[in-house]
């Protein structure tokens, strides 16, 4: 598995398939073209997500049917591993795929070699990532990293597997971290890469995913869309409060009336300055009012049906204060 990350457009790019088939992507070969089985450009943080997502029991019956042993005296176990594997790899979540990837690769090496542990153990770190959720590290980072280093905070298993650098041929090149056994290499760079640049991965209040933001503790969106939707959405539940609010929507009418003909008059450089500044004072004056008197209504201290006759008013005022202008 390669990995980029491109922090300024907040992706990560994947690309698995054999590290020599890989290596000729990089250079650009065609004949034959590299058989490459994923090459994927995703928002950033959505390798960490699937970090997040677990299979414990499914990947400990993997691991555990793939030893030498299990493969010889039970074809039950090894059907089930291969069952495993074959969901994994199936899925949309790429960590599963490549540990499914590795998972069989083992199995293809060792499968007549006799039982010993340092196979299980290398089994059991490959389904480490299928095992052991990140989510809860992740979120205890975001609360000692002011004091504490990233080597010493996960422990040095994680920094038992090698990784290499590759360059993609390119203006400009690209840099990939490359791992062809365990993800961990691949976790602690990102990791790493995300938390020198000052940033954190949270969750978007808007559609739950998870990004690259610029603060550990106050929650955000991930994309303009999120932000202008949740706008939206704000927007709307406003005006369903104060549908039966007949101050409330009388005064929104009469203040839009004078804000979207004072917008337009703004624009206009052929408007007189000094009309143009007279409207800008008896605009303010009139916004201020209405907000007193709106609130008075509300308060009960005022009745509804007079401020909704003096909101008239205050419209053909502007009339009066605009006439001859062009509207």
């Amino acid at each position: 598995m390669a990995l980029s990350l491109d922090m300024a457009y907040q992706t990560e790019r994947i690309i698995i398939g054999e590290m020599k088939e890989i290596a000729r992507y990089f250079e650009g070969c065609v004949n034959p073209e590299p058989v490459i089985l994923v090459d994927e450009v995703r928002p950033m943080g959505t390798m960490i997500s699937e970090l997040f997502e677990t299979r414990p029991l499914d990947s400990i019956d993997a691991a555990t049917g793939f030893r030498p042993d299990t493969v010889h005296h039970r074809p039950d176990l090894l059907e089930k591993a291969m069952r495993v594997t074959a969901e994994l790899y199936a899925s949309s979540n790429l960590v599963w795929r490549f540990v499914a990837l590795r998972l069989w690769q083992e199995y293809q090496a060792v499968k007549d070699l006799p039982e010993t542990s340092e196979i299980n153990d290398r089994l059991d770190q490959i389904i480490c990532p299928v095992r052991i959720s990140h989510e809860q590290q992740i979120k205890s980072w975001h609360m000692v990293y002011t004091y504490s280093d990233l080597y010493r905070f996960l422990g040095g298993e994680y920094f038992d597997f090698p990784a290499w650098v590759m360059y993609q041929a390119g203006r400009p090149m690209t840099v990939y971290h490359v791992t062809d056994f365990s993800i961990l290499p691949l976790y602690v760079h990102y990791l790493n890469t995300v938390y020198t640049k000052q940033a954190f991965f949270q969750y978007c209040k808007r559609c739950g995913r998870l990004y690259v933001a610029q603060t550990a503790k106050v929650k955000g969106f991930c994309s303009e869309g999120c932000r202008k939707a949740q706008q939206r959405d704000n927007r709307k539940r406003y005006d369903d409060s104060v549908k039966g609010d007949a101050a409330e929507s009388n005064y929104r009418a009469a203040y839009m009336y004078w804000y979207n003909r004072m917008k337009k008059l703004r624009r206009d450089s052929d408007v007189d300055a000094g009309r143009m500044a007279e409207l800008e004072t008896a605009f303010k004056a009139f916004r201020d009012e209405a907000t007193e008197r709106k609130r008075d209504v509300q308060r009960k201290k005022a009745d509804v049906g007079a401020f909704m006759a003096w909101l008239d008013e205050q419209r053909g005022r502007f009339d009066e204060l605009a006439e001859g202008l062009p509207l």
